[in-house]
């Protein structure tokens, strides 16, 4: 069996949320070619889906031992400390990828993302910015990042309809009367949905948000756990209180941990829920358990297990 069918099989398994056979499949791949970072890579989205973040973080450093140009990998490390809050370390993988590895959007996303988080919008869309004039190519999110910089920005600038103007360069699909949504721009749909309730267009909204739940709801189309809180956002956004509570509260027992921050209490997409007592509750034991598994990354850290950037 080649290597390619069994990583197509190991996807297809991934996607199906069927765990073990997944696993046992990039196994299978490690064992026939060692040197294959298909046997790790992928090892790691199944333990992120899944929540457990420390192991995830084990097995991309794996991968980018295997694989140390891949510029992929050490931005999804960067966006694992992230998630865990560790913000200096993700500075500090930032810096290294800069200097040492070939230009990737995810590395400015993910510049763009922890200048919100650290309180410097104002780097960040820049950034935005400037990838949009540059068209620079997506890369594994780095769009949707892009565009909730934007609105975040937009609104606390009442600028939603020069945002607007920026995402409609990008993404003209989205302003379509039957608009094409999907799992490469479900995120940037939601986020140019509020947009549009800001500048009064609630109908084109409307169908924007239930494009995107439409792409959530069909079977295994939208898999990715960087795009799972995308359905909650878009009842919220509806005014379906308790329907995006209960989607949130789902994804986060099934293990919903990537991003967390960015997609919970950084939310302008979750203002009508932050008094909810529910929502509260969520965000507070996503906070627990990420500082829980930090203090594991640190331990591992300590005793050489998990490596600081090459240059350090």
């Amino acid at each position: 069996v080649s290597i390619d069918v069994l990583r197509s099989l190991g996807r297809i398994r991934l996607a199906r949320w069927e765990t073990d056979q997944a696993l046992e499949i990039f196994a299978r791949i490690r064992q026939i070619d060692p040197s294959s970072v298909s046997g790790y890579g992928p090892a790691s989205e199944i333990y992120m889906n899944t929540g457990d973040m420390v192991q995830s973080l084990s097995w991309l450093f794996k991968a980018a031992a295997v694989d140390p140009e891949d510029s992929d990998l050490s931005n999804w490390i960067v966006m694992t400390y992230v998630s865990f809050g560790d913000f200096d370390k993700s500075r500090e993988w930032l810096e290294w990828i800069e200097h040492d590895q070939n230009f990737n959007p995810m590395t400015w996303a993910n510049k763009a993302m922890l200048d919100v988080i650290e309180g410097h919008p104002d780097r960040a869309v820049n950034l935005a910015r400037q990838a949009f004039d540059d068209e620079i190519q997506e890369r594994w999110g780095s769009d949707a990042i892009f565009i909730r910089t934007l609105l975040i920005w937009a609104l606390e600038q009442d600028q939603a309809g020069a945002a607007l103007e920026s995402i409609r360069k990008a993404h003209p699909e989205l302003f379509d009367s039957s608009p094409f949504v999907n799992a490469g721009n479900v995120l940037q749909a939601i986020d140019t949905a509020q947009l549009l309730q800001r500048e009064g267009q609630d109908d084109q909204a409307k169908i924007l948000l239930q494009a995107a739940i439409a792409a959530y709801e069909k079977p295994y189309a939208v898999t990715e756990t960087s795009l799972a809180s995308g359905k909650a956002h878009a009842l919220a956004l509806l005014g379906e209180k308790q329907a995006a509570l209960q989607e949130l509260r789902h994804q986060v027992d099934r293990g919903w941990r990537l991003h967390w921050r960015w997609n919970s209490e950084l939310n302008p997409n979750f203002e009508s829920l932050r008094e909810e007592p529910e929502f509260q509750a969520i965000v507070d034991f996503l906070r627990t358990d990420m500082a829980r598994q930090l203090e594991q990354v640190s331990a591992m850290e300590a005793t050489g297990e998990f490596p600081p950037p090459p240059e350090t």
